[in-house]
């Protein structure tokens, strides 16, 4: 992934543009080093890995540091942190079939990401039928719980990423949806702060628990990605003006999911943002 940098030197009069490109979170690099005047010559540059490549020794020993770099990452949960999905759409189509509603896997994808208060009247209930359908569909997912876990190397960046950057969650799951959740999986751990259904005045696809987590975390929009896997995480970000990168482990690139500045293609991609 090429992007941009800044050679500076001990004179800050002395600037100088390159780029450079990773290979496996490590490689090298061809940078112009300016002699004077018109005469530039060419340096290799090892890039260490994870925040290392933020500066890079040059052979000469002048320092090579990247204009910008992301330090403040957004996560949604179901679908992007741990493989919840087949898990909440499973219960639901349990629910539905006690009243005689049948929907394929497909039929039902359009539920993750926004909260049960939308996507049920979407299924022909009534607000009224609501609370108690939305409880027997958290009874029957459970029953699949034992089928979840976090994809495979997600632990292994949050764990990078904490103390590094700034972390946080943006989820349409309600405060005890996520106390159940973070119960097990420990969410909380690792982020610096969660913004759950309710918490903003408008859930996703808005991008008003974007915006709440930027202001909790301090963040500059410039230096921040959200990160998630469906259309309303999309949504939510363009509206929040914030890059949106998404986890391709649940779903490809589609013209349903963008704008998409990152393709994820494992989580380990994140460290090179």
């Amino acid at each position: 992934m090429p992007f941009g940098a800044r050679l500076e030197r001990d004179n800050p009069r002395v600037a100088i543009e390159h780029q450079w490109t990773l290979s496996n979170m490590t490689g090298f690099a061809m940078a112009k080093s300016e002699l004077g005047g018109d005469c530039w010559e060419l340096e290799r540059v090892y890039v260490e890995p994870l925040f290392a490549f933020r500066y890079a020794i040059l052979e000469s020993g002048y320092i090579m540091r990247r204009n910008s770099i992301v330090n403040t990452f957004i996560f949604d949960i179901d679908g992007t942190l741990i493989d919840s999905v087949g898990m909440y759409i499973s219960g639901l189509q349990k629910t539905l079939r006690r009243y005689g509603k049948e929907y394929t896997r497909e039929e039902l994808a359009f539920t993750n990401g926004i909260p049960a208060t939308e996507s049920l009247p979407q299924l022909g209930f009534t607000d009224e039928e609501i609370p108690e359908i939305f409880d027997q569909w958290a009874k029957d997912s459970a029953t699949f719980a034992d089928t979840v876990d976090y994809f495979p190397g997600v632990i292994e960046i949050l764990e990078k990423l904490h103390g590094r950057a700034k972390l946080g969650i943006v989820t349409s799951k309600d405060h005890g949806q996520f106390a159940e959740d973070d119960a097990r999986f420990n969410f909380s751990k690792y982020v610096d702060t969660i913004v759950m259904a309710g918490d903003a005045k408008r859930n996703k696809p808005f991008g008003d628990p974007i915006e709440l987590a930027m202001d909790r975390l301090e963040a500059d929009r410039n230096s921040t990605v959200f990160v998630g896997d469906t259309p309303a995480d999309s949504q939510a970000s363009k509206a929040a003006d914030v890059p949106f990168a998404l986890a391709t482990w649940t779903n490809p690139v589609s013209p349903e999911l963008e704008p998409v500045a990152y393709a994820l293609k494992t989580p380990a991609d994140l460290l090179t943002l």
